[in-house]
């Protein structure tokens, strides 16, 4: 599953029929739904960063969070291009 870390919480890049598909067929997973404030929560305070990143997988909650993981993939794609 890939990640993204947004300020020092990694969040996971996945879509919503393979969070789905994932959560029915395994059992004892635990997700973290993070919205902008618990991200900048956890950046100011090392513990609560640490409980978030204890989640087997970690969404954004809310335009902010989902905008920024689209903004950071979009530049990873672009920089594997200019590598090419």
């Amino acid at each position: 599953m890939k990640k993204v870390k947004i300020l020092k919480t990694n969040i996971n890049e996945i879509t919503l029929e393979d969070v789905t598909s994932i959560l029915t067929s395994s059992k004892n997973l635990t997700v973290a739904v993070c919205n902008a404030n618990s991200l900048v929560r956890a950046y100011k305070n090392k513990l609560q960063n640490n409980v978030i990143e204890s989640f087997d997988i970690r969404l954004p909650d809310g335009f902010p969070v989902a905008r920024k993981v689209s903004k950071i993939i979009q530049v990873i794609i672009f920089m594997e291009i200019a590598k090419r």
